[in-house]
């Protein structure tokens, strides 16, 4: 964090490995950036901040509600904390949507604060479930064009495209599937 801060508000003294490196270099130069819009626009910082903290509040009470659900009490404010560590430590973390590592976080800190590790661990399960794998079900079926119709027009074209791909070798079809398959990507190389 310190390294991080270091780079931003003092550019000049950025280590010559990063200079030198045109991909840290290209990374340094968007965190600077980054960091002077922010600086410029205080009222959406601002406006930015309080939704996240309200959001953050809401996910402190939805994990109070699941440790009442499971009948194991637990004061607000320990809730609250197991959620920012949790949030932390996915954010750390390499892995995507901090999958495993906000949930070591969150049964770690609500453990620290006396919470037995089994009911740490049924409320987290119980809160990811509901924050993160419920929610990812719609949208699966949403981005995929099963629910509501959607995406008929895509479909459509990506069975035409197929079937004008069957003359080409089985690892370019795959290729195209794939692609076909992954809509947001913009440049293929089938080759």
């Amino acid at each position: 964090m310190i390294g991080f801060v270091t780079f931003v508000f003092r550019p000049r003294r950025t280590p010559r490995w990063i200079q030198k490196t045109p991909w840290a270099a290209k990374a340094s130069a968007f965190a600077v950036e980054a960091m002077h819009q922010i600086a410029s626009e205080r009222r959406l910082f601002f406006e930015a901040t309080t939704v996240q903290f309200i959001v953050r509040m809401i996910d402190g009470a939805t994990v109070n509600f699941a440790f009442l659900a499971i009948g194991a009490p637990v004061d607000y404010g320990i809730c609250l904390v197991g959620v920012v560590i949790g949030s932390v430590s996915a954010t750390i973390g390499l892995i995507p949507m901090g999958l495993d590592t906000f949930e070591a976080g969150m049964i770690a800190s609500l453990t620290v604060f006396g919470v037995p590790v089994e009911d740490a661990l049924t409320a987290t399960l119980v809160y990811r479930g509901l924050s993160l794998w419920l929610p990812l079900i719609p949208g699966f079926l949403l981005f995929n064009g099963k629910c509501c119709g959607l995406n008929q027009q895509f479909l459509r074209s990506r069975n035409s495209l197929a079937h004008h791909t069957r003359r080409i070798n089985k690892d370019q079809e795959l290729a195209w599937v794939l692609a076909l398959d992954c809509p947001h990507f913009d440049v293929i190389h089938v080759g």
